[in-house]
């Protein structure tokens, strides 16, 4: 779930703001107040890692927003005043990353992550020309990951990774080609912070090798590039097969010197003559023969392991004995020789995975201009089985494809009775017609397919009526349905991001889709909603008076947005267990009682003007 949503100097948000997320969260207030930006914010971040190429930052314009440039998102404030030009997002994930996600690279003491916080900045360096690449494409100036894992005992692991854009300074190293290719920068970014754990990772398999600096893809830190002396580390994996000390480390084509070689092999031959086995020192010396005068490590080592465990022993024994004067002669093989290479911390991994799954197949958007009623819908032209489009251009295709699919749902023939939150398991064709049963639209809903034409979509609204097409029907029937069956088909854990799910709808339509909502939140899904329906407010005020409303309000958090001098300010809003709304704010759904009172005084005054008359 996501649990908090930060900005900075995005569009009209001036500074730092943060916004703590529920189950339930509701957007209102007036027009252009700053409640879409959010929304779009978010989907900025899905944009850039669902669609986007690895090496770009951020994605500015793609099939979900089109945002313009850097110019056109940063706040007018932070443009004129020039100290900061940057724009920050940031984020908390926990207790459900995505559906389905199972976070496979996790260490083995660790079950998996509990929560993950993000936080990245881009910038156009000085003040760009709007249309200029680094207008539309930003650079990205920092970021960081944290993470909290629990492991198989209980205790939570802490992780974490800053890195910032570098100024291109320093020493320049030798690259390993092998491991870092042409598209990495191992200078791009230098880490400012990073856990002992993390590093101790990246490091483990290079002898006195340090964090030097790390990729990103996208957005995120990917790799970690190690900086090591790969003469000294040579030397160590020579060492270490020479005494029978491997641990691990090797690389392939690492050659014993000439040198020692023929030191160890006059042990060897010692060894073996002093041997009391025939069979033991036969077959010592065919490995020894075997073996050229300047070994491969992986050969040598191999060797070692055939001989018998006794004289093996003594030849280890003696080698051992001869320690100094060996390490001198492979060093002296083996110069100074810094390289970097590029190392992939598996935590770090699994950071970056669950941010881009969460992203990519955990968040379901329709947004607030969905399709006009048409006789027949396109193709569906993405991969995603459940999205409907953010018009809902695909809903008859989604609904095609998934109808038969089971689903779980709460049963509104239940929950219209008597209340009750009974889940239910069924069709998503099933599901949705229950759904659109209770809000009143419509008492059966079917898809026909017209092949490469597309998927038609039909209706019954009466019991006793027959199937009608959507244009033959209310609008608002068009316009619900997408917004049902993206969040029947979605999956537990998923984030619903609505806008405006109350266009084209009367005010009783409006009022049972808050009760969709607030009993969905139930199967473990979480719905941002940006809303200017009094009517869902209403009806979610009602929900909380009711016996079981309090585990609703607790689930709930609505914000109230509001502007002034091209700024935006949100103010979170209560209500009581009585369903009262704790501080009012001004114009927060208060239309109604101030028209209500105007007319009533209007009337009031008019009865005595015709009194006076009459008198």
């Amino acid at each position: 779930m996501l649990k908090n949503w930060r900005v900075k100097n995005f569009k009209s948000f001036s500074g730092e703001h943060e916004i703590e997320l529920s189950p339930l969260t509701i957007f209102s207030g007036a027009n252009s107040s700053g409640k879409s930006s959010i929304i779009q914010s978010i989907l900025l971040i899905k944009q850039t890692l669902n669609s986007s190429s690895p090496g770009r930052p951020i994605a500015l314009n793609g099939p979900l927003v089109q945002l313009g440039g850097f110019s056109d998102i940063l706040n007018q404030r932070a443009a004129t005043n020039g100290i900061e030009r940057e724009i920050s997002f940031g984020w908390d994930i926990a207790e459900s990353f995505s559906p389905d996600y199972d976070g496979q690279n996790h260490s083995a003491v660790e079950e998996g992550l509990e929560s993950i916080a993000t936080d990245f900045s881009i910038s156009d360096g000085k003040k760009s020309i709007s249309g200029s690449v680094e207008d539309i494409h930003p650079t990205l100036t920092v970021s960081k990951v944290r993470s909290q894992a629990r492991d198989f005992t209980g205790n939570i692991h802490e992780n974490y990774l800053s890195i910032r854009k570098s100024s291109g300074k320093g020493r320049k190293l030798k690259i390993n080609t092998h491991q870092i290719d042409g598209s990495l920068n191992p200078s791009a970014y230098v880490v400012t912070e990073i856990d002992k754990e993390m590093s101790l990772s990246a490091v483990e398999r290079y002898k006195g090798g340090k964090v030097a600096g790390c990729a990103t893809r996208h957005f995120l830190p990917s790799n970690l590039f190690v900086r090591f002396d790969r003469g000294l580390f040579n030397a160590q994996v020579v060492m270490d097969a020479i005494l029978g000390e491997e641990t691990g480390r090797r690389l392939i084509k690492v050659y014993i010197p000439e040198s020692a070689f023929s030191v160890a092999s006059e042990i060897w031959r010692t060894a073996i003559a002093g041997s009391s086995s025939i069979n033991a020192a036969t077959t010592a010396s065919l490995a020894l023969e075997s073996l050229s005068v300047s070994p491969l490590v992986s050969d040598y080592s191999k060797r070692l392991r055939s001989i018998h465990i006794s004289l093996r022993r003594k030849i280890l024994e003696d080698l051992r004995g001869q320690r100094v004067a060996l390490t001198n002669l492979v060093k002296e093989a083996f110069p100074a020789d810094l390289t970097l290479v590029r190392s992939e911390p598996g935590v770090l991994q699994e950071i970056s995975e669950a941010n881009e799954y969460f992203f990519r197949f955990g968040i379901n958007y329709v947004g607030p201009l969905r399709s006009e009623p048409k006789p027949l819908y396109a193709l569906q032209l993405t991969t995603a089985a459940d999205d409907v489009g953010a018009r809902g251009e695909w809903t008859a295709a989604v609904l095609s494809r998934n109808g038969d699919a089971s689903v779980i749902t709460i049963d509104p023939k239940q929950f219209a009775h008597d209340g009750k939150k009974v889940r239910i398991e069924c069709s998503l064709k099933e599901a949705v017609t229950a759904w659109l049963q209770y809000l009143g639209v419509a008492t059966d809903v079917e898809t026909l397919e017209k092949g490469k034409l597309g998927h038609e979509i039909r209706v019954r609204p009466s019991p006793d009526g027959d199937f009608r097409d959507l244009t033959n029907v209310g609008v608002g029937l068009s316009q619900v349905l997408p917004v049902l069956v993206s969040c029947l088909v979605a999956s537990e854990g998923s984030l619903m991001l609505l806008e405006q799910p109350e266009l084209h709808l009367h005010p009783r339509v409006q009022a049972r889709l808050a009760d969709f909502f607030a009993v969905s939140i139930e199967l473990g899904q979480q719905f941002i909603i940006e809303t200017h329906s009094e009517h869902i407010i209403e009806r979610l005020r009602l929900r909380i008076t009711e016996p079981d409303g309090e585990k609703l309000n607790n689930k709930l958090r609505t914000y109230f947005f509001s502007q002034s001098d091209g700024c935006t300010t949100l103010r979170p809003v209560e209500f009581s267990k009585y369903g009262a709304v704790i501080d009012w704010p001004d114009d927060f759904f208060d239309q109604s009682q101030k028209q209500s009172a105007h007319i009533l005084k209007a009337a009031m005054a008019r009865r005595l003007r015709e009194k006076s008359d009459q008198g």
